[in-house]
């Protein structure tokens, strides 16, 4: 949850406008929201504590993906998203 914190270095950083640093926040969320239903059909399938671990793993990864690479808007976007979809099984 550093991008709310990081946002005003961030958005001079990446030369973002107030709408752009919103679109990442709202893709957070919206990726999040969606990732809930598949996560808990395999749940179902597969045991909670299976995909609770390759959640946390994939999260993990994620979020240091994102602190590497992320370096504009698009990058930002993308990986940021991709944090919320691996969050989906936590």
């Amino acid at each position: 949850m550093t991008y709310a914190g990081t946002l005003t270095v961030l958005r001079s950083e990446w030369a973002m406008s107030a709408t752009a640093a919103g679109s990442i926040s709202s893709s957070f969320q919206l990726g999040y929201a969606v990732s809930l239903v598949p996560f808990s059909v395999v749940a179902d399938r597969v045991g909670a504590r299976r995909v609770f671990q390759w959640s946390l793993a994939a999260s993990a990864l994620a979020a240091l993906a994102f602190a590497m690479f992320a370096r504009s808007y698009v990058s930002g976007l993308l990986l940021y998203t991709l944090i919320a979809i691996s969050q989906g099984g936590l």
